[in-house]
């Protein structure tokens, strides 16, 4: 009977192993000690900023609350970040066919990302702050929204960008940037594949637009760049352009 119990473990670990290994990689990414994981970060030399903003001693919480979450998008996924007032100069071009539209409000999932990456909040300013220890800084928990922008102390005025922490801030000028908050239609822009086509390849639309994320996932660090898919080649471009 031990013989059979020890055989009958060992089939079901091949089988456990087995299905396991079928799991995308993607599945098993983790946002835990990626470049979204501020608490992780906390200390770091490079961006220079991370020996500036609190650590709240949880990885979620920067962006996500279980609790009394921003009320301004109907509590969606339990957002823990005020909402940028800023209006944005958006991208644009003579030959485009589709037009962006202000990332901003409750429908925007742009929205989102910008009130970390356009600078206007600072990115330990939250809703609901955790009630617990945490590192406190000073620098930033004390500022009022409109007045803790980024560039408010950190902009470099030679350069016209705020120093170590450039790659992370966007700003409000996103004429430099890929359209966000543009419907996607191929019918209308002939060098857009087919919607099914894009999908197909992994990316995402937001109510029938292109979004941040329909690029980038902030969860996933099987990319550089938390980009949804591989882009050897362009690959990731030609999900969706036709050249």
């Amino acid at each position: 009977m031990l013989t059979s119990f020890l055989n009958f473990r060992s089939h079901m670990i091949a089988i456990l192993l087995l299905g396991m290994a079928a799991i995308p990689t993607a599945s098993l990414a983790t946002i835990v000690g990626s470049r979204h994981d501020l608490s992780a970060n906390m200390g770091s030399t490079v961006p220079h900023v991370n020996f500036a903003y609190n650590n709240y001693n949880q990885v979620c919480v920067y962006c996500h609350t279980p609790h009394d979450s921003n009320k301004d998008n109907g509590g969606k996924l339990l957002w823990n970040k005020p909402f940028s007032t800023a209006t944005y100069t958006l991208y644009s071009s003579p030959t485009a066919k589709l037009t962006p539209s202000q990332p901003t409000g409750a429908t925007s999932s742009s929205a989102l990302c910008l009130s970390c990456h356009d600078g206007t909040i600072a990115v330990d300013t939250l809703v609901n702050m955790p009630n617990q220890p945490f590192t406190d800084t000073g620098n930033h928990r004390t500022m009022g929204d409109g007045v803790n922008a980024c560039g408010t102390c950190h902009y470099d005025g030679a350069t016209g960008k705020l120093g170590a922490v450039r790659a992370a801030f966007l700003g409000t000028d996103l004429s430099n940037d890929h359209p966000v908050g543009m419907a996607y239609d191929n019918t209308i822009s002939p060098g857009l594949n087919p919607v099914n086509s894009v999908t197909a390849a992994g990316l995402k639309l937001y109510n029938g637009k292109v979004e941040c994320a329909s690029c980038h996932d902030p969860h996933s660090v099987v990319n550089k760049t938390f980009l949804r898919v591989a882009n050897a080649q362009s690959s990731m471009c030609t999900a969706c352009h036709t050249k």
